[in-house]
């Protein structure tokens, strides 16, 4: 079975209100490798929003400690 994954939005995962899911496949095998919610207008506003009021924030921050940061976030957002 493959893993059910949440929404990513304002630096949380957050479980989606949403009754369906989509499989997502492997191009090159077929093999469903997540579940990933079919997410609602109202969730999608709401990550909209949250990432709109981050990037005020995020371009301030210097381009060195942008990518310490991106390095350190990437390895929270692995699907295996």
């Amino acid at each position: 079975m493959a893993k059910a994954i949440d929404n990513y939005m304002d630096g949380a995962f957050r479980q989606s209100s949403a009754t369906e899911s989509i499989q997502v496949t492997n191009p090159a095998t077929q093999e469903v490798i997540i579940e990933a919610p079919y997410t609602t207008m109202e969730e999608i506003d709401r990550a909209v929003a949250a990432a709109q009021a981050a990037f005020l924030e995020w371009r301030r921050v210097p381009a060195s400690e942008d990518r310490k940061s991106t390095r350190l976030n990437s390895s929270h957002t692995s699907i295996s």
